[in-house]
């Protein structure tokens, strides 16, 4: 198993997760697979932490060789886990931590309730009045829901649906893209728009796509996508941010929780046009997303991903199906939940 390096500590607010759960005295998993806290938050080891993760080479030495800091602190004794792994998007581990860190930081700062919330991203700011608690919700996501964190109001929630900054990914379409994954590969083979192949010479096992293939989502597909069945119906949002420390602080003179995030989204025109979602069926050996050909997934993902992806050596760029050639692969109407 990787141990935690200070590597990981650089990416996305890996850091501040790190520190909130040492402050908390939660627990960490360790590379023999045991689960243990660590000795007692220690300011100033967590400051040469915060300089070695900065980039100072001393800083850096210290943590890796003082003993006593080694013992205060057994970063190489730590395991690298999820939420400190994958990237923000489709239900990735980060996505959890993201998610467990801004409901700890609201919580934090809830002196007393009832308590007004306000998201702001520059001059756009979603506020939430009267809000009497704040739970995470990511688990439930039973009847196509969305919500990651609910602020609880007098007569119910409101939903937010969190984003990381770097995410990639809407969510994953398994079962959703199954069978118009299916059709569109089936025709784009037949049109000769893209080749099939297996990866093994023994004719067994997945199969390998000569490209990534994208198509553009209808209004609805991407309304279900982003909002769900709740987030728009009970009046929440989605928030944009990878969470830090610093991004959540009281305003006495407005006596309200201010939260900086990078965007708000609460309609489809509130999401720039690099971020809408698109449907992407990719190679990813071992995924069964389309059980006709096995190695591929099928994702929603941010329109970017196939403006982006570059061709590797052998390959054809991105194939993009535009909404208005649907038809053509045989693929008419929305495609929905059952």
């Amino acid at each position: 198993m990787a141990s935690l390096s200070l590597v990981e500590l650089r990416k996305r607010n890996n850091l501040d997760i790190f520190l909130n759960k040492w402050k908390n005295n939660e627990m960490f998993t360790f590379i023999d697979k045991q689960q243990r806290r660590l000795p007692p938050y220690h300011e100033p080891t967590a400051e040469i932490l915060r300089m070695a993760v900065a980039g100072n080479a001393k800083a850096a030495r210290l943590i890796q060789r003082d003993k006593a800091l080694k013992t205060i602190l057994p970063l190489s004794s730590i395991q690298k886990t999820g939420e400190f792994g994958s990237r923000g998007g489709a239900g990735g581990g980060a996505g959890v931590a993201n998610e467990k860190f801004l409901v700890d930081m609201l919580l934090a700062h809830m002196a007393t309730t009832p308590a007004t919330i306000a998201f702001m991203s520059g001059r756009k700011e979603f506020v939430v009045n009267n809000v009497l608690g704040v739970q995470s919700a990511g688990t439930d996501t039973a009847g196509a829901k969305k919500s990651d964190v609910n602020l609880l109001v007098k007569n119910g929630h409101i939903p937010l649906s969190l984003k990381q900054e770097d995410a990639g990914g809407w969510e994953s379409s398994d079962k959703l893209f199954r069978e118009a994954g299916t059709t569109l590969i089936d025709a784009l083979i037949k049109s000769n728009e893209v080749v099939v192949q297996q990866r093994h010479a023994t004719g067994a096992g997945d199969v390998f796509l000569n490209r990534v293939v994208a198509m553009e989502s209808t209004v609805s597909e991407q309304e279900a996508t982003v909002f769900g069945s709740d987030i728009q119906q009970l009046h929440g949002a989605v928030i944009v941010q990878t969470f830090r420390n610093n991004d959540v602080k009281y305003n006495f003179s407005k006596n309200r929780i201010e939260v900086t995030v990078a965007d708000i989204y609460q309609t489809l025109n509130d999401i720039p046009a690099t971020k809408k979602p698109i449907w992407v069926i990719r190679n990813q050996g071992g995924r069964k997303s389309l059980p006709k050909y096995p190695g591929l997934r099928t994702e929603m993902k941010i329109a970017k991903y196939a403006m982006t992806t570059e061709a590797r050596e052998g390959r054809l760029p991105p194939l993009v199906i535009k909404l208005q050639d649907r038809k053509n692969y045989g693929l008419a109407g929305d495609i929905v939940r059952s």
